[in-house]
């Protein structure tokens, strides 16, 4: 089992190894105050030197990197002469709650472990404060000779798209197997309470759920804590805790703020209340819904960041090398799990006939619209057909292409899931789907879509 360092370690810290301030002005040296307090996370790099030379039986000094940045966590990359090398992950001042940490390992050594998903390896891990790092950290295995996926994603060929499409279906495949008994309801994998060391990581039986802890894509973001692994109770939690941000002075008006209304945005709360009760109707519908389709109900792991970003690829073969970023991925019901990276759901509206199906069901950036025909491209500067008029503007052709693009990836990626999983293959599953997905989709960004929708709420319970 990976190790937990919570204790302090007995050592002299070498000072040979830089601090955090002087990598950062050293990889940044352009940096300024702001962006250096931003870029901090507060780490003691001389007391995680150590702890990554002790995982690596090393006593040799790292060179120590600035590697990456994300919406959760820094990262740092330790090399040592040897030719070994892990990545540091160490959670932003910005992020909301630490507490992903552990689930985060959990679930990387589930995937690695039961599901056979390539995934780097951690060797070490601390989800708390208490020790002489000083912050929550995970050491893991660095992956090299590899790139994002999204790099040359335009330029590749259908032979690397194919190659890449299989991969991720077939991991995509092993997220979406249902989970063993008693991994189910919604939440977070974490490992089973007084797990001995030597455990075993490819038996379930190590691991439990807790209830959800998800950040909630709210401006700035919010930590929303569910106290129950129910779906039912998940959704009233949800429902309840936007409804109660979207009123004010004790529900007699709504927040302006919260709802993103435009200075000139008439909003009076009876209509709001309006809109949330027929939100908290088509939830309650959804879940009838799915009721009568357990097999689509099976608890699974769902990736909520599913995107080219976090998949690394031989960059010769395009074959997948390893799925990195596993802070944003719980347990779930399979039919919210069917989803698309955001590559090849990504879609500009422009030019879209008025009568299509996008807009009739919602205009939901899940259910991008399928767009069939020629790719056309521009013709040139002189030819009779370009993405640009001779103003510049646009003609819509180049949005027209890429919606049908990017329809014929998702198609293709569909036969690859198909093959994979049966459920998918099932043409109620997409109907399912349709309904689940949004009441999710609408429970997770609260009142300030359930306004946006109110409209076609009130069409489709009509």
């Amino acid at each position: 089992m990976p190790l937990d360092h919570s204790s302090q370690p007995d050592f002299q810290l070498d000072t040979a190894v830089p601090s955090e301030e002087e990598i950062l002005r050293r990889d940044f040296p352009s940096i300024g105050p702001g962006t250096l307090d931003h870029f901090s996370t507060g780490v003691n790099l001389a007391a995680l030197a150590y702890v990554v030379s002790q995982v690596l039986s090393t006593s040799e000094v790292p060179n120590i990197e600035f590697e990456n940045r994300g919406g959760f966590c820094t990262g740092y990359k330790f090399g040592f002469q040897d030719g070994k090398k892990v990545i540091t992950r160490i959670p932003s001042k910005s992020s909301l709650d630490k507490s992903y940490i552990e689930s985060s390992v959990a679930t990387m050594c589930f995937a690695r472990y039961v599901c056979n998903i390539p995934v780097p390896e951690v060797f070490a891990w601390n989800a708390t404060h208490d020790h002489i790092i000083g912050v929550p950290f995970i050491i893991q295995e660095y992956v090299d000779n590899v790139i994002e996926a999204w790099r040359g994603w335009e330029s590749v060929t259908n032979d690397q798209r194919s190659c890449l499409f299989d991969d991720l279906a077939r991991y995509h495949s092993a997220l979406l197997s249902p989970l063993p008994y008693p991994l189910h309801g919604v939440g977070d994998l974490v490992f089973a309470s007084c797990l001995p060391i030597n455990s075993a990581l490819s038996d379930p039986k190590s691991y439990t759920v807790r209830p959800l802890r998800m950040l909630l894509p709210s401006t700035p973001p919010e930590l929303f804590m569910a106290s129950s692994v129910s779906l039912s109770d998940v959704w009233q939690q949800l429902w309840s805790h936007h409804n109660e941000l979207s009123l004010c002075d004790s529900g007699s008006h709504v927040n302006r703020e919260t709802l993103f209304l435009d200075d000139d945005e008439e909003c009076d709360i009876t209509t709001f209340t309006t809109a949330a009760s027929q939100m908290r109707t088509y939830a309650e519908s959804a879940l009838r819904v799915m009721k009568q389709h357990p097999q689509y109900t099976q608890s699974c792991l769902v990736n909520y960041d599913y995107a080219f970003r976090n998949i690394l690829i031989d960059p010769k073969t395009y074959r997948i090398k390893a799925l990195i970023d596993w802070d944003d991925i719980h347990v779930m019901p399979f039919i919210v799990g069917v989803n698309f990276s955001e590559e090849i759901k990504r879609f500009i509206t422009f030019g879209l006939a008025p009568d299509d199906d996008y807009y009739r069901e919602g205009e939901f950036y899940d259910f991008p619209p399928n767009e069939h025909g020629t790719i056309v491209g521009a013709v040139g500067p002189d030819g009779e057909l370009t993405g640009r008029d001779q103003f510049g503007k646009s003609t819509g052709v180049d949005e027209r292409d890429e919606r049908i693009l990017n329809t014929t990836y998702r198609e293709r990626y569909i036969e690859a899931l198909q093959n994979l999983d049966p459920r998918i293959a099932q043409t109620n599953m997409w109907r399912v789907r349709r309904v689940v997905l949004k009441a999710h989709v609408l429970l997770k960004i609260g009142g300030a879509m359930w306004w946006d929708k109110r409209q076609w709420l009130n069409q489709i319970l009509v």
